[in-house]
């Protein structure tokens, strides 16, 4: 399905929704189903991780669990194949029995590949520390 251009902002915003809903059910193929073949994310902490790094850490049961997480679209530019997304995202997220919650400033980078867009880079900064 083709996006036209003044629906681009709404299937991002479609595509931010998709990827929290797998985050919070740590739902490894719909997460794979939104992630480009080259993906990169560096986390809060510039841990780097790669597709399968990222989906092991985030989507496996093993890795931090997000309990909320609410995202606040600053700005989206779109350039020919590519889409920069600047947001702000609060999360509350248990990891070894401890609770915890953030602020923090992310950048995602989407491209089309063929006929869809798909997240291909992503970074996050903290803007407040966790609490725990």
């Amino acid at each position: 399905m083709a996006v036209q251009p003044l629906d681009l902002d709404d299937h991002i915003a479609e595509l931010l929704q998709a990827r929290t809903s797998a985050l919070m059910r740590q739902s490894r193929a719909d997460m794979e189903a939104l992630l480009g073949r080259d993906f990169t994310y560096i986390n809060a902490h510039g841990e780097v991780c790669d597709r399968c790094q990222y989906l092991d850490r985030y989507c496996s049961g093993n890795g931090p669990r997000f309990l909320r997480q609410e995202m606040d679209i600053v700005r989206i530019i779109a350039r020919d194949h590519a889409v920069a997304v600047l947001l702000d995202c609060r999360e509350e997220i248990e990891f070894a029995g401890e609770q915890s919650n953030g602020l923090h400033r992310a950048l995602y980078i989407f491209r089309k590949q063929a006929d869809r867009w798909l997240w291909c880079e992503g970074q996050a900064t903290e803007i407040r520390p966790p609490v725990v």
